[in-house]
This record gives C-alpha cells, sequence and structure tokens, in this order.
C-alpha cells in the first residue's frame, strides 16, 4: 500500500511524516529508490525519467499484511488524517 501526498501548495516532508509514524511504534518506508539512481547502475542510464524523482518524494509504502489488526489500521489511518 502506498501513500501518496499530492498538496501542491505545501511541500511534505517525508522524514518526519516517517518520525511521526515511528513515535507510534508504526513502520514506513519510503518506495523503494529507482534503479537509474541507485549507485551501481548510474552509468547504464541512457533515457531521462522526468516524474520518477517526483513520486519518490511524494511517496510512502505503509503496513501491509494480512496479521494487521483493525486496531492498527485505524491508527494508521488516524495518524495520516493528522497529517
Amino acid at each position: 500500500n502506498v501513500l501518496v501526498f499530492k498538496n501542491k501548495k505545501k511541500k511534505i516532508n517525508l522524514s518526519k511524516v516517517i518520525t511521526k509514524f515511528k513515535k507510534s511504534n508504526i513502520e514506513i518506508r519510503p518506495i523503494w529508490s529507482p534503479n537509474h539512481k541507485q549507485l551501481p547502475y548510474k552509468k547504464f542510464q541512457k533515457y531521462k525519467l522526468k516524474k520518477v524523482i517526483k513520486i519518490v518524494e511524494t511517496h510512502l509504502c505503509l503496513p501491509s499484511s494480512p496479521d494487521l489488526s483493525i486496531k492498527d489500521q485505524n491508527k494508521i489511518c488516524s495518524i495520516i488524517k493528522s497529517i
């Protein structure tokens, strides 16, 4: 599950969002860095990906598990609403 921040007027600081979740003992993380930005593959890029960086800056991966309780789901929703 991916959380997307679309507010164009206010830039969201993803590290602050991650910290807020961590304080509530919920692990979220940034989406994977694109291959062309990873050190071993930088020299292989042959094309431009204009939207990829924006996606990395505005998306976070939420917890996803069949064992995620309703209580935890509500907690996650509550934190998202407070942001």
